[in-house]
């Protein structure tokens, strides 16, 4: 379950529509229902279908123009919602879980900052848990930019060699 309760809540939100309403809500199904998501309930709802590695559900709600940017790493901006999914996918495929553990958040019109914990834990049992601050964007009830913040020495603390060397040895398997 998200932080915000998910399709669960959302049935109870817009319970009094007498709508039959589908097990996944997005952006695309509260616009049918003349309501558009918060920021918090649409980062809530990608958050959501990203750690559950569910991209089509997670990109319908990003802009077309969706850009991602990973502050430690040069380079640092990847732009394009295809190609934000396409790292994604790389990222996600191989969990066995995630979750993003949301500490606390402050929405300011359309921008949400999320201060969280990012847990992983992949199909071999390694697993990396990061402090992270993220930054989210959206214009027209679409996200526009999904910007973190880390410690990079702490991601890489998390594997024996950091995790360039953790995937190396995933990769020779």
């Amino acid at each position: 379950m998200t932080p915000f309760g998910g399709a669960r809540l959302w049935r109870e939100k817009l319970s009094y529509l007498n709508h039959d309403l589908p097990e996944t809500l997005d952006c695309l199904t509260i616009r049918q229902h003349n309501r558009w998501m918060t920021i918090a309930e649409t980062v809530a709802a990608f958050t959501d279908a990203v750690t559950k590695c569910d991209l089509d559900r997670a990109m319908a709600l990003c802009h077309e123009d969706f850009v991602f940017e990973n502050v430690p790493l040069n380079p640092s901006v990847l732009a394009g919602r295809d190609n934000v999914r396409q790292l994604l996918e790389r990222i996600y495929s191989d969990c066995a879980y995630a979750h993003y553990e949301i500490l606390s958040q402050a929405e300011v019109g359309d921008t949400l900052l999320t201060e969280r914990i990012d847990h992983h834990v992949w199909d071999d049992g390694a697993e990396a848990h990061i402090r992270v601050m993220g930054r989210f964007d959206m214009v027209d009830g679409r996200l526009t930019l999904w910007r973190d913040y880390y410690d990079a020495e702490q991601w890489h603390s998390n594997f024996e060699g950091g995790f360039v060397a953790y995937l190396q040895r995933r990769a020779a398997r």
